[in-house]
């Protein structure tokens, strides 16, 4: 066995664990001048925006728009998604290094949006009404006045394209 901690599988391991990781994350933070122009809330002409808030609690969630993961979001950060009108399907669910390891489905939010129009959600961390976890993550609407209250103390993030 080689000296240190772990041999090299452990450490082949690791490095696997690191670059999935990375692959999942491929967004960022935005520039002041993008986060500035997102907190205008004007949705462009053609598209609709949705808005997504996490919940206030320090644990990370995935979100997933139509079958595509577009970021994952953590208590400080907020996410705007400019989409085309017509159907969408969004997901959330714990950000994990290992998706579905859990066996637990994410939750998912059908939305038809119309072009011209902002929408507001929150990923929200409420007791589980089954299963072996306390809690769960679940879509939850919030109004402009909040949705924009939330935002304003958050920073954007881009979603990975």
């Amino acid at each position: 066995m080689e000296g240190g901690k772990g041999g090299p599988h452990v450490r082949f391991l690791g490095l696997v664990l690191v670059v999935y990781a990375l692959a999942g994350c491929a967004t960022g933070p935005a520039t002041p001048t993008l986060d500035a122009e997102a907190k205008q809330f004007q949705p462009r002409a053609d598209k609709a925006c949705l808005y997504v808030v996490p919940s206030n609690s320090s644990t990370a969630v995935a979100v997933a728009l139509d079958d595509r993961k577009v970021a994952t979001l953590d208590e400080t950060t907020f996410l705007r998604l400019d989409v085309p009108p017509g159907r969408h399907v969004l997901a959330v669910s714990p950000a994990s290094l290992l998706p579905g390891f859990l066996g637990e489905p994410p939750d998912t939010l059908t939305l038809e949006v119309e072009a011209g129009h902002c929408y507001y959600l929150r990923a929200l961390w409420r007791e589980a009404e089954r299963g072996w976890r306390p809690f769960r993550v679940f879509w939850a609407h919030v109004s402009a006045a909040e949705g924009q209250r939330e935002i304003n103390i958050r920073r954007l993030i881009l979603p990975a394209q």
